[in-house]
């Protein structure tokens, strides 16, 4: 991700960086969770990490929205 950073501050870059990454990793998630032959277990543990995920990109989202208004 490409972002001028004369304009915006070194926080924010630093949040939006954290959401990038976390949004790749849920997507790497989405991506496991579409793939055949799962055991149940497996599906279970995927899916406990795509939670944990959602609540990051949450956490992260309402950081960046925070710091973009102020």
């Amino acid at each position: 991700m490409i972002v001028q950073r004369s304009v915006i501050s070194e926080t924010l870059h630093g949040l939006l960086h954290e959401l990038q990454e976390e949004c790749e990793n849920y997507i790497k998630l989405m991506n496991q969770i579409d793939l055949e032959n799962l055991t149940m277990e497996q599906i279970e543990e995927i899916l406990g990490e795509m939670m944990a995920s959602i609540v990051s990109l949450e956490v992260h989202s309402r950081h960046v929205k925070e710091e973009i208004d102020n």
